[in-house]
């Protein structure tokens, strides 16, 4: 079949949303596919139009920046030509233009399976309000027009307000989630840098929604209970998040404050994935909103028999819950965070047990076949 797929980052954009584009991209054309991925040419050295891992990426050039979105004139050419030539259309919400998209499938009679990755809460401000609920009421007509609506989890399904009322053709599919290998010398490396007796570590944007700054300030709490063992609170990710450079600020303030405790590694290559997390000790998922529907680290952490600390959000405290491989605690708890840091590290063998199962449940297999058979109508 001929596939398209909408999404506004592509690679080599850094995000969970992204990441899952890329993968279920990536394994359709694989599956003898002929996929087509129309996105924002968010950086201007990027390529309008390349073949990557047998994707045909399009990438359309912005004209405006708004908030975390983009405004393209040529998007919408794009976006005709596309839809005409498919067969069915991927779209990955929240993605506010996507209703156009929705009113072409409607137009052309094309089928539109809608992959709802997370409800938007953007950082504050007045202007930030108006936009999210523009996208709201934009993504509810994408929503309407669809055939079809996947989310990650049931768990989320059931708490997102904007899914209320599509229940009826809403289903639950664990995401595609990379196992990582470790390789050696990365490994060594990546120790060599961090020179920490008891290592914390988190993986994601520096964005507001992912809670990092509660990590951060629950350092001294960690460090008194693990002394005189040094902690070392490891950070690895892509450095410059979209439109929130006044929180990332504010985070880089927290890292002088803290300094002696905390590594920050930066954006890692794949190389280097196995082994950043085979160097922890715990893994900490502090997300404070519904922005986070699942958190796709804490499972490539758990497939390295590494404990996770998760928020209880929905969605988020499924790879837990499941697994037993750590522990919950409130959103924006510092001493939360701290008390379930310590105690896996008092208990490693308690919270190391669900290996096996995390591999079982969330099966790549399992997740690659319902997806091509719900994008392709077979579902």
């Amino acid at each position: 079949m001929k596939l398209l797929v909408s999404v506004t980052y592509y690679q080599p954009y850094i995000s969970g949303l992204t990441h899952t584009a890329v993968i279920l991209a990536e394994d359709l054309a694989k599956r003898g596919h002929c996929v087509r991925v129309i996105t924002i040419k968010h950086l201007p050295d990027l390529k309008s139009h390349e073949d990557i891992s047998g994707v045909e990426i399009v990438r359309a050039k912005p004209l405006i920046q708004i908030s975390k979105g983009w405004i393209s004139r040529e998007w919408f050419g794009k976006i005709i030509s596309g839809v005409k030539w498919c067969d069915a259309v991927l779209v990955h919400l929240p993605q506010p233009e996507a209703v156009f998209i929705a009113l072409l499938c409607k137009l052309f009679r094309k089928r539109l399976v809608v992959l709802y990755q997370c409800d938007i809460h953007l950082p504050p401000g007045f202007f930030n309000r108006i936009i999210e609920f523009t996208a709201y009421r934009l993504n509810l007509w994408t929503l309407g027009w669809s055939n079809k609506i996947i989310v990650s989890s049931q768990d989320y399904a059931k708490y997102s307000p904007t899914l209320k009322g599509f229940e009826d053709k809403t289903e639950g599919v664990f995401l595609p989630i990379k196992r990582w290998k470790i390789n050696k010398s990365n490994l060594e490396k990546i120790k060599g840098k961090i020179r920490g007796e008891v290592v914390v570590g988190f993986i994601g944007r520096m964005a507001k929604d992912k809670g990092i700054e509660n990590l951060l300030e629950a350092i001294p709490l960690i460090q008194k209970q693990v002394f005189p063992k040094k902690l070392k609170v490891v950070i690895a990710g892509p450095p410059d998040p979209v439109g929130e450079n006044s929180y990332k600020e504010m985070l880089v303030d927290l890292i002088r404050k803290y300094k002696d405790n905390v590594v920050v590694l930066g954006r890692l290559a794949d190389a280097e994935m196995g082994g950043f997390y085979k160097c922890l000790d715990v893994l900490v998922l502090p997300s404070t909103d519904s922005t986070e529907a699942f958190g796709l680290v804490q499972v490539e952490a758990m497939f390295l028999g590494i404990p996770v600390v998760a928020s209880d959000l929905p969605g988020v405290r499924v790879p837990v819950k499941t697994t037993g491989m750590g522990i919950i605690v409130k959103p924006r708890d510092i001493q939360g965070i701290a008390g379930a840091v310590v105690e896996i590290l008092s208990n490693p063998k308690r919270y190391k047990r669900g290996v096996k199962k995390a591999i079982k449940v969330f099966s790549n297999e399992n997740s690659f076949s319902v997806f091509e058979e719900m994008v392709c109508g077979l579902r």
